[in-house]
């Protein structure tokens, strides 16, 4: 990262000092300096205010993962060695995690403790009720319901009846809303698998079915009257051999619908139960499958809190199956999975909670044969590490040494790096032949998480003209090469940073007068470190270079240079001769584009229009799903109604149909309107015009996730959109038209849906498209079918997007003055040049106006 260095080491050498302190008096069993000295450090942390945010999540994580490791250590075998000094660490834990405010790590610690708690035959129930009470208090704060309900579920279980009526009465309300949004024949098995859950999360030991009743025994005569009948219908729930494939059906409907009407947080709920029974039912593997399937099911609506909690699960199924003793393949590449995962989503927060899961797994193997595979995770670890701080030299050199021998075939180079490695690999690592070997022979086994190289652009192997490489302050990579047939590649890696903090040290050390030197490299095999120190797939492009009798320009732009690029060496030459562009800012690698109105027209201008232009429409109106249950209505209703959308179809397939113009139309409508049919006729890159009308889920975390829920009640993400038309075969850059509605996760709908879609499109490439006009107001009335009329007619006239919209806005424009005069003189009749059909006034009338284009306004169709 460019940071100032010497205060960046200076806090990072303190830091790590006092972090090895910490771990010693840990070591010892001393809990109260530990304590002070690692609260003391947090707060250090906060005070740095050069320090990100993320960056002090990472470090603070550090410590959370000191007091976990120490408290496993206290554990033999699950047996808990010493029970006070087990107490008193989980208490100070607690005290610190609240003290950082990490309420997910501190759920999950509840949890673990309540487990070994719930194991124990001399328990306390006593003091167990006081602790869970507490705890309870804290969740309700958080407004964690679905963990207080858990905790007090367990507590009725151990005791005759609850100690803390006041919690049973919040939690009973909170039930109680959520059954009133389910239909009735499905509130019994939601019930059920609410109390069930209790049972499998906390490992009791018991039949859920026998935890079910020996629950609704003791809760019974405490229930509000109007819980009462749900209650005593949970008995009707039977699951067995027979019945299970029904059972099944109704938990994912439950998780699909509960999904739909934003309360995803009960997802796990169902999930436990599912694993439970297909485990029981069919087998180890399958519920291991079923699990899985709903990690992409939450990652496509973003709910990555859930998607974290669900590798979590995965994990401790994995250990109690006998995983994780020595070198565990399966839970070392769970976590690279999930690393992976986030990476991709630009999550940094649960990223790096995955990375710290997979560094502990990591361990050095005591087989040979997995030495390589040891080897390619930590490639794997440096990529996503790279966003953040590395703290530990080794992880560089393994990854120096692996891109050396695996990647390059450099076997001279890598045999110096060993000195530098770690000295418990040492043995592993001296025969670097046979180390290559082990990797050619793996080579197909071993896992892989890299993104499938770019197709079009494979499939047709052009030779690259020039190439841009930028390199921002965050140490992220992008890219723009330029081909020879004047087509653009533009890219940007999500999953691996420019991170030079210890090729800065080699430098400093070989053009220093400090003797002797720590580092023993030539100036050319500094330079071929600084070379693997780059993505693989910008070196893969580079070596491609070699094949090409015009050897392209290489531009390199900075915001900050810290090291001369000059110094990039492979294989007897230096870097094939190229400039570099040193900048301060974050100018677009792009650059801008000036051509004259008849170029660019020209250039625009695909071959086919001499045939007419191809048109692809696309119902995503959700006309029958999904639905929501209305109990006050007694019935189910649409979840995202779009009145005017049927009407709004029919004109733009009518309007397209009898433009000459136009040459083909596809219309994906009902049942046609699928997930893979948009993503399909999107990639063969042929149409002009790509008219979405219907409803979009906003998601605020992630808006380039944000979705459709097409007709086949399937998710059509944006992101997935954007890599469609990346991947378009034939290259044709289409205009899209967006004229929806613009929904949250929980069914509302958003007022300011145009502020909202400038989020999402914001991650949009503009190199494969015209540009992207949006129209987000449900109404559609006379008015805005002449906009749209017009808008298409000026642009088929070859007008630009900016004057074909600007000529629409006419048909209104004029009738402006007469709305403020008519607001300001109430009482007057409406002008009769205005659709009486609807009174418009100065706050409706943005549904006229309310058309924005994105991308470049000059560009034609």
């Amino acid at each position: 990262m460019f940071q100032t260095y010497t205060r960046q080491e200076k806090f990072l050498d303190d830091f790590q000092e006092r972090y090895q302190q910490g771990k010693e008096l840990l070591t010892k069993g001393d809990h109260h300096w530990s304590t002070r000295l690692l609260v003391d450090l947090y707060f250090k942390i906060e005070s740095e205010v050069w320090i990100s945010s993320q960056k002090k999540k990472q470090l603070t994580l550090r410590l959370s993962n000191l007091w976990i490791n120490y408290i496993k250590s206290l554990e033999n075998n699950g047996e808990i060695t010493d029970l006070i000094k087990y107490i008193d660490a989980y208490d100070r834990f607690f005290s610190f995690l609240l003290q950082v405010e990490d309420y997910n790590l501190f759920q999950n610690s509840i949890n673990e403790l309540l487990k070994s708690f719930v194991r124990m035959d001399d328990l306390s129930l006593l003091g167990l009720s006081k602790f869970i009470n507490s705890t309870s208090r804290r969740f309700t704060e958080q407004g964690n319901y679905i963990q207080v309900i858990e905790l007090q579920f367990l507590l009725t279980h151990l005791k005759e009846s609850l100690v803390h009526a006041n919690y049973f009465d919040e939690i009973m309300e909170h039930i109680y809303a959520i059954l009133l949004k389910i239909e009735p024949s499905k509130r019994p098995l939601f019930l059920y698998t609410i109390v069930a859950n209790v049972s499998i999360k906390f490992d009791l030991g018991l039949q859920p079915k026998n935890f079910s009743n020996d629950i609704i025994k003791k809760v019974m005569h405490m229930l509000p009257a109007k819980l009462k009948e749900y209650f005593s219908e949970i008995d009707s729930v039977v699951i067995n051999e027979r019945t299970f494939d029904s059972i099944q059906d109704d938990l994912y409907h439950l998780i699909t619908y509960l999904n739909n009407i934003g309360e995803s947080s009960w997802t796990m709920v169902i999930i436990r139960n599912l694993y439970y029974y297909v485990k029981e039912f069919r087998s180890f593997d399958d519920s291991i499958q079923q699990i899985r399937q709903f990690i992409e099911f939450s990652a496509d609506r973003s709910h990555l809190n859930i998607v974290y909690t669900i590798y979590d699960y995965l994990e401790s199924i994995l250990l109690l199956n006998g995983e994780g003793r020595q070198y565990s393949t399966s839970l070392i590449e769970l976590w690279a999975e999930a690393c992976n995962k986030f990476a991709d989503m630009k999550e940094k927060e649960y990223l790096l909670l995955s990375i710290e899961r997979l560094n502990k797994h990591l361990r050095v193997p005591q087989d040979e044969s997995k030495f390589v595979h040891y080897l390619h995770t930590c490639n794997y670890l440096w990529k996503y590490r790279s966003i953040f701080f590395s703290f530990r030299e080794e992880d560089f050199w393994r990854m120096i040494y692996y891109r050396a021998i695996y990647q390059e075939n450099d076997l001279a180079l890598a045999q110096k790096i060993i000195s530098y490695m770690d000295e418990k690999l040492h043995c592993f690592v001296e025969d670097c032949q046979n180390i290559q070997k082990i990797a050619i022979e793996q080579k197909n086994t071993l896992y892989t998480l890299e993104e499938p190289e770019d197709y079009y652009f494979k499939q047709n192997k052009l030779h690259i003209v020039n190439m841009v490489i930028k390199i921002d302050n965050a140490g992220e990579f992008s890219y723009r090469i330029y081909y020879s047939d004047d087509n653009i590649l533009e890219k940007t890696f999500k999953k691996e940073h420019w991170n030079d903090t210890y090729i800065i040290k080699i430098y400093n050390d070989l053009f220093s007068d400090i003797s002797p030197k720590k580092y023993d490299f030539t100036l050319k095999e500094f330079g071929t470190i600084l070379y693997l120190l780059l993505p693989k797939v910008i070196r893969d492009y580079f070596a491609q270079f070699r094949t090409q009798i015009l050897r392209p320009q290489i531009y390199f732009v900075f915001d900050k240079m810290t090291i001369p690029f000059e110094f990039i060496y492979k294989k007897g030459f230096f870097l094939f001769g190229y400039s570099i562009g040193y900048n301060i800012g974050t100018p677009p690698i792009m650059g801008a584009k000036f051509l004259l109105e008849k170029e660019d027209a020209r250039k625009s201008l695909p071959s086919s229009t001499t045939q007419g232009f191809e048109v692809l429409l696309i119902d995503s109106i959700n006309a029958l799903a999904p639905k929501k249950w209305v109990q006050e209505e007694n019935r189910k209703v649409l979840l995202y109604e779009f009145s005017s959308g049927a009407n709004e179809l029919t004109y733009i397939k009518d309007l397209f149909e009898n433009q000459s113009e136009i040459q083909n139309i596809q219309v994906l409508q009902g049942s046609e309107s699928t997930t893979e049919s948009i993503l399909d006729n999107i990639s063969q890159g042929k149409y002009h015009i790509i008219y979405f009308v219907g409803n979009i889920i906003f998601s605020e975390s992630h808006p380039s996730y944000s979705y459709f829920i097409t007709n086949n009640n399937s998710i059509l993400k944006f992101v997935d959109l954007f890599d469609a038309l990346e991947k378009q075969v034939q290259r044709v850059k289409p205009i899209l038209f967006f004229d929806t509605q613009m929904f949250d996760r929980e069914g509302n709908k958003l007022k300011e849906g145009l502020a909202y879609i400038s989020e999402i499109i914001s991650e949009l490439n503009y190199n494969n498209i015209k540009g992207v006009v949006c129209r987000h107001y449900p109404e559609f009335d006379t008015e805005t079918k002449k906009m749209i009329n017009k808008f298409f007619t000026n642009l088929f006239e070859k007008n630009s997007l900016g004057i074909s919209l600007l000529k629409a806005r006419e048909v209104f424009l004029p009738k402006i003055p007469k709305l403020i005069k008519q607001q300001l003189d109430a009482g007057k009749t409406v002008d009769p040049d205005i659709d009486k059909s609807k009174n418009v006034t100065i706050e409706n009338s943005q549904q006229y106006l309310g058309f924005l284009i994105f991308g470049e306004p000059w560009n034609k169709l």
